[in-house]
């Protein structure tokens, strides 16, 4: 198989800008020069309309939390709320590269 990239990924990066991950916009910054095309979700409702797509490359840059009981109760923070592993679980979500950077 062949695990590249394509020449033009379709990128879509989940971001939690906020002032306790002071990194983050810079991280966007730098992956929006490489990707100049990329969808940004900040917030948890744009997460979530992000899951129906097919995607080449997702960067998530958030706070994350797992849950021992039940790790698909574990989430990735928005400016607006959580998105649980469940929802990403259950949604249609085609992704070639995942980077969780939590």
């Amino acid at each position: 198989a062949d695990w590249r990239l394509p020449d033009r990924p379709r990128m879509c990066i989940w971001a939690q800008l906020d002032p306790t991950l002071p990194a983050v916009a810079q991280e966007v910054r730098a992956l929006q020069r490489c990707f100049p095309s990329a969808k940004i979700c900040t917030t948890a409702e744009q997460a979530r309309d992000s899951l129906s797509e097919s995607w080449d490359y997702l960067h998530v840059a958030t706070h994350a939390r797992s849950n021992g009981d039940n790790p698909m109760f574990g989430y990735v923070e928005l400016s607006d709320g959580p998105v649980f592993g469940v929802e990403i679980a259950r949604s249609r979500l085609d992704v070639r590269l995942a980077v969780l950077a939590a």
